[in-house]
């Protein structure tokens, strides 16, 4: 993959991150997150972060190494009590679409949405577990 500066990946992550906040398939999954904001947002930049983290290191970056949870364990409301619900295949299609809103948003090119798609679809049957 090609790989790109960590600031860009951060733009693209939190302007998903905002679409996906508004997004009513989603909401309900991030319903902890919610209710924190607007006057904490240490769990967004949190999730910012380890999200960044993530796609920095799958898209080849030598100076940023992913060590959050697992994605099963990150997204199974048992080990992650930020987690109201376990993810259905509707949430992970909606994610991934606005995922790909968000990168459009920060002009990436189709090829590198394209890349990150295919590797969320990778995790499909890690992340989806209701």
């Amino acid at each position: 993959m090609i790989e790109q500066g960590y600031l860009s990946i951060r733009s693209v992550v939190d302007s998903s991150l905002m679409v996906v906040a508004a997004d009513p398939v989603l909401m309900p999954s991030f319903a902890v997150l919610l209710a924190e904001l607007p006057g904490n947002t240490t769990g967004f930049t949190e999730l910012s972060k380890n999200v960044t983290d993530f796609f920095a290191f799958n898209a080849g970056s030598a100076n940023h190494i992913y060590e959050g949870m697992s994605m099963h364990d990150t997204h199974n409301p048992t080990d992650n009590p930020r987690m109201t619900g376990l993810a259905t295949n509707a949430q992970m299609d909606a994610f991934i679409a606005d995922v790909v809103t968000g990168a459009q948003q920060n002009a990436v090119p189709d090829a590198i949405i394209a890349q990150f798609g295919a590797l969320m679809e990778s995790l499909r049957t890690t992340i989806v577990q209701g």
